[in-house]
């Protein structure tokens, strides 16, 4: 695997740029090496894990490199004071420029899944674009609850477009969406985008501002609907 960009460090804090298809931690039955050994290796220190992103997610990524940065930024989670601003492109067309989804969720330790009487969650969200059967918003987490953006998005009756586990895995395909597409002469399309369609953009901490730019499959898609899929 080529380098992890590493957007900032400094003695007690990295923040890295993820990309997808890795993840963060060692799975099991994984042969992989995770995320976070790859940056071990890269500049040569442990890190202490802070919070997590899927593993078909990219973006911004926050690992520790002692107790005090550990402590002190997840006590900033924990206290919801961290803002996160994820770029999701969704299935279908959100109605509302803008709204805010209140929805508990509960782990049972089998399943995640939205529950009257699971943990307080609340998902704000706007628009940003809108494409013939996708569109693309801002999201921001005002709790941090594992699989949150991908139940609330489902719950609204937008899932990610793309989502193995709660909505669709098939890929996105040029063709799909261009009119007078040419297939290639041998017939095989190379999908725009095969993984979960969310990267997390932004983080602000403690007056601090961490952004990653899309992954350049995610940019792909969105110039390419932007041109045939408007």
């Amino acid at each position: 695997m080529p380098k992890v960009e590493i957007i900032f460090q400094d003695e007690n804090i990295a923040a890295i740029n993820k990309p997808a298809s890795i993840s963060v931690f060692q799975e099991k039955d994984d042969t992989n090496e995770c995320l976070k050994i790859i940056v071990e290796k890269q500049i040569k220190q442990k890190l202490l894990p802070i919070h997590n992103l899927d593993k078909d997610a990219s973006g911004i990524l926050l690992f520790a490199k002692t107790k005090k940065g550990l402590d002190f930024i997840g006590k900033e989670f924990k206290e919801c004071r961290v803002v996160e601003k994820y770029i999701l492109l969704l299935s279908g067309r959100v109605e509302n420029e803008s709204g805010t989804i209140d929805e508990p969720i509960l782990d049972d330790g089998r399943k995640i899944f939205i529950a009257p009487h699971g943990f307080e969650a609340k998902t704000r969200f706007e628009v940003l674009e809108r494409f013939r059967r996708w569109t693309l918003v801002e999201a921001y987490p005002l709790t941090h609850i594992k699989h949150q953006i991908r139940l609330h998005f489902c719950k609204l009756g937008n899932p990610l477009a793309i989502d193995p586990k709660y909505a669709s895995p098939s890929p996105i395909l040029l063709s799909s969406f261009k009119r007078k597409y040419r297939a290639k002469v041998d017939g095989k399309e190379k999908p725009l985008i095969e993984r979960l369609t969310m990267h997390l953009a932004e983080i602000k901490i403690v007056g601090k501002v961490f952004a990653a730019p899309l992954a350049d499959d995610f940019e792909i898609a969105i110039k390419q609907m932007r041109k045939f899929a408007s």
